[in-house]
């Protein structure tokens, strides 16, 4: 009869200590994101400073200045009569009607308007970096990380030498809005796409359109993904009406921006740039890489070095 040798006995089982991730809630990282920003820019909150940015002292200072005092006087501006001879205010508003300008140009004096515009917006970069973030599903310290890289990234942060405050505004909104967007798709929640359309709205009255173009077609990419990743999840009647109110959300932008896009309509036939004396379409696609050079086959390396040695 056989016997078989005793198993060696087996170590026990241990307990791994798992640490929680840390707590970092929307509130905390909201006024974590909020102090920084206050730190970074408060040179320029001083009263004897002034941001430096070389479009914005050599053009925008002025008109922000002009366009500040006609507002704190209760009068809408329509026509800058300092420039050229005279320029009328909707070729070119800036971010005139930009909320956090427009609030702050009637309150402050012009030097501090910009800075509290920046203040502003880099908070909302990080803020909105880590919503978006969490919406996807990231762990809240994962989150809250990726709205310091965002808040503080270098495309943004060199957008300030130049003085390129609507540049700014799209791209520090732009994490939020995406945000809005995945997160009304999510929950159909009416909430969500009216801060969807408040956040879109307030970059477009930026008038920084190339920007705001871009944004757009990312809002719609996302919208478009968020809707294949739910569809499985919502039914396709309650898909459908959340798709509606992502374009409604996106309509009722532009109905927010109207203020810079209606009286530029009259102006685009007097535009250089935008009218037919030269600058219509073939101006604008005249810098576009040719079509001849991306139909030739380019040679792989050790084929042109046979060639030329």
């Amino acid at each position: 009869m056989k016997t078989t040798a005793a198993q060696p006995a087996r170590p026990p089982l241990r307990t791994v200590d798992v640490r929680p991730d840390p707590a970092i809630r929307t509130g905390l990282a909201a006024a974590l994101y909020l102090a920084l920003s206050v730190v970074y820019f408060l040179k320029a909150l001083l009263p004897d400073r002034l941001v430096y940015g070389t479009d914005y002292l050599a053009g925008s200072y002025t008109f922000y200045d002009f366009i500040s005092g006609q507002i704190s006087s209760g009068v809408l501006p329509r026509w800058v009569p300092h420039v050229f001879g005279g320029l009328p205010l909707f070729a070119n508003p800036g971010s005139t009607f930009y909320p956090v300008h427009l609030l702050a140009g009637m309150v402050l004096p012009t030097s501090k308007v910009f800075p509290v515009v920046l203040v502003v917006q880099f908070w909302l970069a990080g803020l909105g970096m880590y919503l978006l973030a969490r919406e996807i599903e990231a762990r809240p310290w994962v989150a809250f990380v990726s709205g310091l890289l965002f808040q503080f990234t270098g495309v943004t942060l060199s957008w300030v030498f130049a003085g390129h405050d609507g540049r700014i505004i799209v791209a520090t909104l732009a994490p939020m809005a995406l945000a809005f967007l995945h997160r009304g798709i999510r929950t159909g929640r009416i909430s969500s796409f009216v801060g969807a359309a408040a956040t879109i709205g307030a970059a477009l009255l930026s008038f920084q359109i190339q920007n705001a173009w871009y944004l757009l077609v990312a809002g719609a990419i996302f919208t478009v993904f968020a809707l294949i990743r739910f569809r499985g999840e919502v039914p396709g009647r309650a898909l459908g009406i959340r798709a509606a109110l992502a374009i409604g959300a996106v309509v009722f932008a532009f109905a927010m921006a109207a203020v810079n896009f209606l009286p530029f309509q009259d102006y685009i036939a007097s535009s250089p740039r935008g009218g037919s004396q030269g600058r219509g379409y073939e101006y604008s696609v005249s810098f576009s890489m040719p079509g001849r050079l991306l139909r030739t086959r380019v040679p792989p390396l050790c084929e042109a070095r046979q060639r030329h040695p």
